[in-house]
């Protein structure tokens, strides 16, 4: 091959080739075992997200159960205080809403029995609608990998013909299940046996360099026997800024999404609480009961919404995913931030918050509340620490004091016994 197509194919795929060197590898291994870490939360986030979908699992937890259970002969007085007083209203009101206070009546019973069961049948179809539309980005942790790393000798493999390039549907042809056993720090060895079939021997040879002119040229790699780092090019060429932004990004979404859900799971059994234990005492108007009511029913369709949006942001990432460069790391960012913030539309007609907003305030109130904590806490043992300073030092110079006048007085008893 001559000097002129090599300088052409190292300077058109100056972009993959990258030579091995100490500072390089040092990195490369970071930045890979960072990549591996972030990899193995994200999956981990995934599983935690597949299991919260199941809300059933505190309303229903047997000691929840147990202390709602234990409430009912309150709930008995309550019903029995409530019908009294309304007894004692109509006796002495004009107008006589007997059936307005008998809708109440029923529906209050209605929710003290039925209540359980009715949340029971709607956490059976929102886990039939969620199972059907959920997505897990766990799957698509290794595909972003996948799509980020470039193997050298496909291009090789292909004679670094641009056209047959751009045909790829792949930068590699490693399996998406093993992509995250490669080696980063492999290198290409054209001089040693040839067990990977290289074509252009003469390409991972040379690198480009500058003759006595300053006119570009090649020169051979440094591999002499004497040579302390011998150089050869990286058989892989990693983007590692849009592997650990992508799933970082991912990793945030899915740790919303988790503190989301966990809050309805707590929300949907204090609900259940509230729910039997203000019906008795709100027959008279009944509007706290249907409040209650619709808060637990929009618990639910959230829930399903959830899965829903999820399974849109899989999609989403999927094609993030086969889009390269900064571009589909800037569409995965605004993705994220658009299931965050949650569709407009869908507060607009139901007026409940589908997105993660309250899981991400949630997070971010924790972190406050930890950080103010931490501070209080820092600038009280300082002001401890400068008051038993000062305590100190006022106790040290009334006992300087102290001495001083006794000392002043034994001086003067010895005058006077002298006189």
């Amino acid at each position: 091959m001559s000097t002129d197509q090599l300088l052409k194919i190292l300077q058109d795929y100056s972009n993959v080739l990258n030579l091995d060197t100490i500072l390089a590898r040092t990195m490369r291994e970071l930045f890979w075992g960072i990549v591996k870490v972030l990899g193995y939360i994200v999956n981990s986030i995934s599983a935690i997200t597949d299991k919260l979908f199941v809300l059933d699992k505190f309303y229903n937890d047997p000691h929840v159960v147990e202390f709602i259970n234990s409430i009912k002969p309150l709930i008995v007085v309550l019903f029995a205080l409530s019908l009294l007083g309304i007894g004692y209203q109509l006796m002495f009101s004009q107008t006589k809403q007997f059936k307005k206070i008998g809708t109440n009546i029923l529906v209050a019973l209605a929710v003290i029995l039925v209540l359980p069961m009715a949340m029971n049948k709607m956490n059976t179809l929102t886990n039939i609608g969620v199972t059907a539309v959920k997505g897990s980005p766990s799957a698509l942790t290794n595909q972003i990998i996948k799509s980020n790393i470039t193997d050298v000798l496909l291009y090789d493999k292909e004679n670094f013909k641009q056209s047959s390039i751009n045909s790829l549907e792949s930068p590699n042809e490693i399996d998406v299940k093993n992509i995250s056993y490669i080696d980063p720090t492999s290198i290409v060895e054209p001089d040693f046996i040839n067990k990977s079939n290289i074509k252009n021997k003469d390409v991972f040879g040379v690198k480009i360099s500058t003759d006595t002119n300053g006119k570009l040229t090649t020169e051979k790699l440094n591999q002499g026997w004497m040579t302390f780092w011998k150089e050869y090019y990286y058989r892989y060429n990693i983007n590692f800024l849009s592997i650990i932004v992508s799933l970082g990004v991912i990793g945030a979404t899915l740790a919303f999404t988790c503190f989301k859900l966990a809050k309805i799971i707590f929300e949907l059994a204090y609900n259940k609480f509230l729910a039997i234990l203000v019906a008795p005492i709100d027959i008279n108007d009944g509007q706290k009961t249907k409040q209650i009511i619709q808060n637990i029913m929009s618990m639910f369709i959230v829930t399903f919404l959830i899965a829903v949006l999820l399974k849109f942001y899989v999609l989403f990432v999927a094609l993030c995913a086969k889009t390269p460069g900064v571009e589909g790391v800037i569409m995965l960012v605004a993705g994220s931030f658009a299931v965050i913030d949650g569709p407009n539309i869908v507060e607009k007609l139901f007026g409940i918050d589908a997105g993660l907003k309250s899981g991400f305030k949630t997070m971010a109130g924790a972190y406050m509340i930890g950080k103010t904590m931490t501070g209080g806490a820092s600038k009280i043992a300082s002001k401890a620490k400068s008051m038993a300073g000062g305590t100190s030092k006022v106790m040290g110079s009334a006992l300087g004091a102290g001495a001083g006048i006794a000392s002043g007085l034994n001086n003067k008893k010895d005058r006077k016994s002298v006189v």
